[in-house]
């Protein structure tokens, strides 16, 4: 499609959606083969249909979102507090880290993610009864979400600021993919950071 094209190049085509965002052509290139990878392949991409969704964006992903939630709720057989993030949604956290910048002021699609989980933590907020807001997240998922590293992760659990789900062993070292961190902890978190002018991470905590 002609038009796609033109804002892959860099050109300006529409006000709406991704479309509209002043992304850098790399970064256009990372949304469309965040796209491609979600939902056909590199050899069999229908760029009308691909066009439409950047258009209409971010409606087409979280009404996708909210279904996968429903289905989920539907089928699940353990309590929210012990279902992985990944389980309901898949590898949406993960897929995001992977463009080319994690700044969600350059990453149109981990602003979404990050708005639409916000969204549901905030919508359950001071219920007692287990919710999807307590889903698990991991170091990994956590970092993205925050926008740090998986070390600080890692401090501001060793400093109290972010409690995992359940009880570790004393220096029990946990892998970044395993969901330790409930998400409404992390989500919460997000609201008090400070952000690095350099390279747009959020730093939390010294190293020191």
């Amino acid at each position: 499609m002609v038009t796609l094209s033109q804002w892959l190049l860099g050109e300006h085509i529409a006000d709406e959606g991704i479309l509209a965002f002043p992304l850098g052509i790399s970064e256009r290139y990372g949304v469309l083969l965040w796209y491609t990878h979600r939902y056909g392949d590199e050899e069999h991409v229908d760029l009308a249909e691909c066009f439409t969704y950047f258009k209409a964006w971010p409606e087409p992903l979280y009404t996708e979102l909210d279904q996968a939630l429903q289905r989920a709720e539907a089928v699940r057989i353990q309590p929210w507090y012990k279902t992985p993030l990944s389980v309901v949604f898949g590898n949406l956290v993960k897929d995001a880290r992977n463009l080319p910048s994690r700044d969600v002021s350059r990453n149109p699609i981990l602003k979404a993610i990050v708005a639409y989980l916000s969204t549901l933590v905030n919508e359950h907020a001071g219920q007692q009864a287990d919710t999807p807001s307590n889903m698990l997240v991991s170091s990994l998922e956590a970092s993205t979400l925050l926008g740090c590293t998986t070390d600080e992760v890692n401090r501001l659990n060793e400093h109290g600021y972010l409690q995992t789900a359940f009880r570790l062993k004393l220096h029990q070292k946990v892998e970044s993919y395993k969901p330790i961190y409930h998400l409404r902890d992390v989500l919460t978190l997000r609201l008090t950071h400070m952000q690095s002018s350099t390279d747009g991470l959020n730093v939390f905590l010294p190293e020191w």
